[in-house]
């Protein structure tokens, strides 16, 4: 059953009256999922994918790779969005039993990139329901850390080059959609990830991180001003000094107060890597209580007021973060 716009919500009105799938009690869990998965009416669906979890607890994992992996793609392309919304919120869970049946970490590596992976993948791809994405997203962050925990457990794996065929791959190439939707959803991973994924790579890619902190929609702006502090503590102070902060300075100028916000908001964490770095951000705060009391009713500079206010409460008394915004 594939998904596109023009089909989305067409048996609306079928999964607000159907009536429950009344199934055979001779049925295995199995059968019952896939008779309820095939079923008319999006809450039998639903209840199929919501019941995928205890089934993939009690069989094996071929028979969760032939018979239930089918039907998992399949939900996926649902035209309902309570269906895909399903999917979205039970995929860490499903993932985790899948992943915990491997016999060997190498299996389980294998499982995640070439079964979870592309799920997910279409699953932050979804156009159409913010709430399927986000929770795709987290789901996402959480299979990295599987997948870093499992290229430990097997220790021949590399895990740099593991995560750039996979994960980063498909942070990559969502990030670099032409759809703005899923830029936010790319700008998003990149900073759930940073810590799974490592300096090396974030090095390696920084050049996207940096197209996304110029990005025209505020939005992804906005992600990336948040995920600066964070990114800052995984590459460490020399690399935060030569590659953040110019990105840093000019997100602290853009003309949206919301990115603004996040670029006071992220100082507290890039201050734990370098302290020293807050001194050559003193033209952006300089003249703060000039524009506060100056524009006072003005939302242009609610956001950079506002934001700094909350940093140097939170702010240890004699840090050098305080004697920048006492300026």
């Amino acid at each position: 059953m594939e998904f596109n716009e023009s089909m989305a919500q067409t048996d609306k009105a079928k999964a607000d009256e159907a009536e429950e799938l009344e199934l055979e009690e001779s049925l295995t869990p199995l059968q019952r999922v896939t008779a309820l998965c095939a079923a008319e009416g999006a809450r039998n669906r639903l209840n199929g994918v919501r019941e995928m979890e205890d089934v993939m607890n009690g069989i094996s994992v071929a028979e969760i790779e032939s018979k239930l992996m089918p039907l998992l793609r399949e939900a996926v392309g649902d035209v309902e969005p309570i269906v895909r919304q399903g999917i979205s919120q039970h995929f860490a869970a499903l993932a985790k039993v899948y992943v915990s049946k491997c016999q060997s970490p190498r299996a389980a590596l294998d499982v995640i990139s070439t079964q979870l992976l592309p799920v997910l993948e279409k699953l932050l791809r979804d156009l159409f329901d913010p709430q399927v994405r986000e929770h795709a997203v987290a789901s996402f962050s959480g299979l990295a850390v599987l997948a870093a925990q499992k290229c430990k457990e097997e220790g021949e794996v590399d895990v740099g080059e593991f995560f750039n065929n996979s994960v980063m791959d498909i942070i990559s190439r969502i990030a670099k959609s032409a759809e703005l939707e899923e830029q936010v959803v790319g700008a998003e991973l990149l900073g759930g990830c940073a810590t799974t994924l490592g300096r090396q790579l974030l090095l390696e890619h920084f050049k996207l991180i940096e197209d996304l902190g110029n990005n025209p929609m505020f939005r992804v702006r906005k992600i990336v001003a948040r995920a600066l502090g964070e990114i800052a503590k995984v590459i460490g102070s020399d690399d935060a000094i030569e590659k953040i902060m110019p990105l840093l300075r000019t997100l602290c100028e853009d003309k949206i107060w919301r990115v603004r916000k996040e670029c006071c908001a992220t100082l507290v964490p890039l201050s734990e890597v370098c302290s020293s770095l807050l001194f050559s951000l003193e033209n952006a705060f300089t003249n703060l209580h000039v524009f506060y009391f100056a524009f006072f009713n003005m939302s242009f500079f609610y956001g950079l007021s506002v934001g700094a206010a909350d940093i140097y409460v939170r702010s240890p008394p004699h840090s050098p973060l305080r004697a920048v915004l006492q300026r």
